[in-house]
């Protein structure tokens, strides 16, 4: 039984957005504020209603925007960068390790290919504006990429009556193409398609105008897994169970106000704050220009024209014999409090921001020392912690959808070519096969934001100062602005040593642990692992394995080994004896320095080693030998033939 989509659900659409255009104003006097167009006048209309900018004289209308340098202070704070996150794997197997790591390559892989951090712009923008913006993350098969797309709330819709994203049991998206796209994607329905009208322009809030000849598409996704494109009462495409578990739109909220849809943002709390700050600026700089400018009181008699005063400098003012001269009228002057109501203004709206000078970078008046100071920008910043938080668990879920449509459609490997964290052009073989089926995804706080840099790099130089951070890697994580490529390295290390330690529990017949290996991570995880009852569980022989390995790596350089011998064994583990001190005729010699490992595969694995490395020196003796009796002979011939 085919799966019942809805009829009218266009309807439901617009009785929707009738609902909303309420929210709607205030969004577009959001804007216009922000644009500086700060003196408006609600235009009402029979079936609209807008904002228009006051005519009349403006010689005394000052606008002075504030919340301009605001604005561009959150977007910077808040800008957007590849967040230090890890997959999570399903279990400690060395295939699902090796999954979470390819799974947060694909990730970087996608972040760089879809220029998120651009669009993380867009997204801050309506998150600021209008208190609510949203990613949208969805399978382009053209391009056979997962992309990501922003949202603007102008676009979102929702169940009627919800109070919240997650309650709503549906989300569509509000699109705009031309028929002639439309007709390409869905050669099916061009007669629907040619016979559909054109969204009227004028019916758009005048901050969200669209080109002309533009038709409306819905983009609706159900909870229960439909999802379908529609277009009035067709139906372009349709689908009873999609690729992602959860709705692939993600909704963030500047400030969340309980059971409320829409967020409030920065700029609509600040609307009120900046008209009238408008208002007591215009009035000082009216009187201002009236006390330059004061008012004349001349006899009607006296025949002076209001033209024949001026603020022309030496000019001479002619007026009739007999009638009193024309007097300048003083205006009074500017209370102080007209200033003092301008000072409290101001410090109402950064209040109300949660941006005060410091934030901006400037100092503070009345606070001298670098405490005050710090305490100030740690309130502004305490401010904006549950957006920071709300702003990473959208994209914690925005990575989530992304890896389950990678999981669905990359059913072919493709190379992909990205940057690493210092930099560096890599590339990468990213198939389906090779990620978490079940992604889970942690974020680490705060790493999302570009304006944590300064405070990343001040924690390196302290822990670099503490000596907990050699020199040469605090210099690297400072200059490349890795974040904690450095702790990630680690932590790479410590899986690495978890799945040798695995091999090792396992029984594993060889195994080879590299000068080049974090010898930290190794002696980390085998001496935790030592000390658990699992641990004593193992048969004898493998405890006696695990602990050669965890001696072998304490005591890696101590004794200090030769060149030669690092050359020739090239590993950590098993340790051999020095050659030197090995006759490679002499077996005995060779079983003689097995007897400090416990285990019996180590003395295997050793013996076959130094067979193998003494074979390899005798070659090698041998070809010096032969080398020197030609150095010999040439230089015997040499020497007959009177060359010395």
């Amino acid at each position: 039984m085919a799966t019942k989509f809805p009829t009218g659900l266009v309807q439901k659409f617009k009785d929707f957005e009738n609902d909303r255009k309420v929210e709607e104003l205030e969004w577009d006097k959001a804007t216009l504020f922000l644009e500086g167009n700060q003196w408006l006048d609600l235009q009402a209309r029979q079936t609209d209603q807008s904002w228009r900018q006051i005519t009349g004289q403006r010689t005394d209308r000052l606008t002075a925007n504030r919340l301009l340098n605001v604005y561009r202070n959150f977007m910077a704070r808040l800008g957007l960068s590849f967040p230090r996150a890890q997959v999570l794997p399903a279990s400690p197997s060395t295939e699902d390790v090796v999954k979470a790591k390819t799974s947060l390559a694909a990730l970087q892989y996608w972040w760089q290919r879809d220029d998120i951090e651009t669009k993380g712009e867009d997204f801050l923008a309506d998150l600021l504006c209008f208190g609510t913006a949203a990613f949208h993350v969805f399978y382009d098969p053209g391009k056979e990429e997962a992309r990501c797309e922003v949202v603007s709330p102008y676009d979102l819709y929702f169940e009627k009556g919800a109070s919240s994203a997650e309650e709503s049991q549906w989300i569509a998206i509000r699109s705009f193409h031309t028929k002639s796209d439309l007709k390409r994607a869905y050669p099916k329905y061009k007669k629907q398609i040619t016979e559909m009208g054109f969204t009227d322009v004028e019916d758009r809030q005048n901050t969200k105008s669209q080109p002309k000849n533009r038709v409306e598409i819905y983009e609706c996704y159900w909870r229960d897994g439909r999802h379908a494109f529609v277009m009035g009462d067709t139906y372009l495409y349709k689908e009873d169970m999609r690729t992602t578990d959860a709705i692939p739109v993600h909704v963030c909220k500047y400030t969340n106000i309980n059971r409320r849809l829409w967020g409030l943002g920065l700029i609509i709390p600040l609307i009120d704050l900046q008209y009238y700050y408008n208002v007591a600026r215009s009035q000082i700089l009216k009187t201002f220009r009236l006390m330059a400018h004061p008012k004349w009181v001349a006899s009607r008699a006296s025949g002076i024209q209001k033209r024949s005063i001026s603020d022309m400098p030496g000019e001479v003012i002619y007026h009739n014999a007999g009638s009193p001269p024309p007097q300048q009228i003083s205006p009074a002057q500017m209370p102080q409090y007209a200033f003092e109501h301008i000072m409290r203004l101001e410090a109402e709206i950064s209040d109300t921001a949660g941006a005060h000078s410091v934030t901006l970078g400037k100092r503070a008046v009345g606070v001298e020392s670098g405490v005050g100071m710090q305490v100030l920008a740690d309130k502004d910043t305490s401010q904006l912690q549950h957006t920071q938080r709300a702003i990473e668990r959208s994209i914690r879920m925005v990575m989530m959808s992304v890896l389950e449509l990678m999981k669905a459609h990359y059913t072919k490997a493709k190379m992909v070519r990205m940057l690493d964290n210092m930099g560096n052009v890599t590339f990468r073989e990213l198939k389906a096969t090779d990620l978490v089926g079940d992604p889970e995804i942690f974020v680490q706080p705060g790493s999302v934001f570009k304006f944590g840099q300064q405070e990343r790099d001040s924690r390196v130089l302290q822990l670099a100062q503490m000596g907990l951070l050699p020199p040469e890697v605090a210099m690297r994580e400072i200059s490349f602005s890795t974040g904690n490529a450095y702790v990630n390295k680690h932590v790479q290390a410590l899986s690495h040593a978890q799945e040798v330690l695995e091999a090792a529990k396992m029984g594993a017949d060889e195994i080879k642990i590299l000068p080049t290996d974090d010898l930290k991570a190794f002696q980390e995880v085998f001496n935790e692992f030592s000390q658990t009852e699992e641990f004593y569980g193992l048969p004898e022989e493998r405890q006696d394995r695990i602990v050669d390995i965890l001696v072998a790596v304490a005591t890696w350089g101590q004794p200090i080994e030769t060149y030669e011998q690092i050359l020739n064994q090239g590993m950590v583990y098993p340790r051999s004896p020095p050659m030197a001190a090995i006759d490679p005729n002499n077996m005995k010699d060779l079983v003689g320095g097995l007897q400090a490992p416990k285990s019996a595969q180590t003395q295997a694995q050793v013996a076959d080693q130094m067979i193998d490395t003494s074979a390899k020196k005798g070659a090698t003796v041998g070809a010096m030998e032969g080398a020197e009796n030609v150095l010999s002979r040439g230089a015997e011939a040499n020497m007959g033939e009177g060359g010395l």
